[in-house]
């Protein structure tokens, strides 16, 4: 594997007290396309607060039929496979993911509030799509795939670079450890959303997303992953020289 950009972000400290999960309000354009470790008090202390209310974890709701994940070591290399409710007790096993960002004519992206059924940082909001290749299946083919069944899009996506990262979910205790495939992809037309999957949908420009207003609670990987994503769009679109 040789991604475009990796980013490594350990977010363990990004949850708040009490029964809720953790988001990412604080990480902002400012991280740099090599390795770093963001853990710190501030950011712990920024993280955005989202419901009081979550449903019982009492199985895989939302995982659209993807019982296994493929393990992985820090650099790629698959070294087996665990269900995915295994892989995610803590301290939580690194397995591979994908994060899926859609765009629009005018640059506008396509986010989704995640399902309140979701095992795991329900209704926040996150990119497109995410989810996680089975074992023996193709990265990008798989998010294809999970792209068409959650929000009826037939598009064809780049990969252009991977995050490393950790979260915690202080409701449920599970926890998501991702090397993360971001892909991007350009669509015409409104989605069609599962609503087993997604609770709303809205088309916003990155700035809103990094700076957000109106208390938008995003998912701990939106940001770092976002900025890979833009960055890739960003080098596709240069002349050649």
């Amino acid at each position: 594997m040789n991604p475009a950009v990796r980013y490594h972000l350990d977010l363990a400290g990004w949850r708040t007290a009490g029964r809720r999960c953790a988001g990412a309000r604080g990480a902002g354009p400012g991280l740099r396309p090599r390795e770093w470790t963001i853990i710190d008090e501030a950011t712990s202390a920024a993280a955005a607060a989202t419901t009081d209310q979550f449903p019982p974890v009492d199985g895989l709701a939302g995982s659209g039929g993807r019982r296994s994940v493929v393990l992985v070591d820090v650099e790629g290399n698959e070294i087996g496979s665990a269900e995915k409710l295994a892989a995610h007790q803590p301290p939580g096993q690194l397995h591979l993911a994908f994060s899926v960002f859609l765009y629009r004519f005018d640059g506008k992206l396509l986010v989704q509030q995640r399902a309140a059924s979701k095992y795991h940082f329900p209704l926040l909001w996150a990119n497109s799509c995410c989810s996680h290749p089975s074992p023996g299946e193709d990265v990008v083919a798989s998010a294809q795939a999970r792209v068409r069944e959650e929000l009826g899009y037939e598009v064809e996506l780049s990969d252009v670079g991977t995050i490393v990262y950790r979260a915690e979910c202080a409701e449920s205790g599970l926890v998501e450890h991702e090397l993360d495939h971001v892909l991007v992809g350009s669509v015409e037309g409104e989605p069609s959303p599962d609503p087993s999957e997604v609770a709303d949908v809205a088309w916003l420009g990155a700035g809103q997303i990094f700076r957000p207003a109106g208390g938008l609670r995003r998912a701990p990987w939106l940001v770092p992953a976002l900025l890979v994503a833009e960055r890739g769009r960003a080098a596709s679109r240069a002349p050649a020289r």
